[in-house]
């Protein structure tokens, strides 16, 4: 990798202070270490916009005369790999736009990345062929649980949002943006789609990123439902 390469990284928090973010986020805890890479970061601090809408902002402010990589990443993860950069950057010479896990096929009826129907209010699992790539889980290193879901470089459809990194220059020749129509559920669904039909091919790859294990979850929610529906509603009419 060329040393002059150049990496920024967004995400938005409700930490009011860039002091908050490092003591108190996953992600700001694991940026801490100084590394010997170019990394710029793009916080959007105290935040009360929707997610895809300061991935929107963020967007805007790249150049074709300033060439990054672009890695859009939730506060509530923490990188582990001292060569994350590294590792994205290798991957990217596979795949235009790549995440730690993902699925090889997602229909629009698919209540989440990784689940393919819900049955008596239980999300059933997509078949393990599909699955791809892995994330740890816990509130602090060590991690508590190990999620495999399957082969880690895998061609992939849809990405899990925690993680997902891709070029500028794809970003800017393709006009590939996250619909604002989304504040936070299926946004990453949305994206990955999106790019599909600009003709960006995604992929998994390996990283080690712990996700914040947080009881319970939302997918039986009001919020969760109402963007599953705008989701569906937008791509029913989508021909693959």
């Amino acid at each position: 990798m060329d040393t002059k390469q150049k990496f920024l990284i967004v995400s938005p928090t409700r930490e009011k202070t860039l002091e908050d973010f490092y003591e108190n986020t996953l992600l700001g805890k694991s940026l801490k270490l100084k590394m010997p890479f170019d990394i710029e970061l793009c916080i959007f601090l105290d935040n009360k916009k929707g997610l895809c809408e300061c991935n929107n902002l963020a967007i805007e402010k790249l150049s074709v005369q300033d060439p990054k990589i672009v890695v859009f990443v939730h506060d509530d993860v923490a990188i582990y790999d001292y060569y994350w950069p590294l590792r994205v950057f290798e991957a990217l010479k596979k795949f235009d736009i790549v995440g730690v896990a993902g699925n090889a096929r997602h229909e629009i009826n698919y209540p989440n990345w990784a689940f393919k129907a819900v049955e008596n209010d239980r999300f059933v699992w997509d078949d393990d062929e599909f699955l791809a790539g892995s994330v740890l889980h816990g509130v602090s290193w060590p991690a508590e649980i190990f999620s495999y879901f399957g082969e880690y470089e895998k061609q992939v459809v849809n990405l899990d949002g925690l993680f997902i990194a891709t070029t500028s220059s794809l970003l800017l020749e393709k006009n590939l943006r996250f619909d604002e129509l989304f504040d936070f559920h299926f946004y990453d669904a949305d994206f990955c789609k999106t790019a599909v039909t600009k003709g960006c091919n995604l992929g998994t790859f390996s990283l080690s990123v712990m996700h914040e294990l947080k009881e319970g979850n939302n997918f039986m929610s009001k919020e969760y439902y109402d963007a599953y529906v705008k989701f569906v509603k937008k791509w029913r009419n989508y021909e693959y």
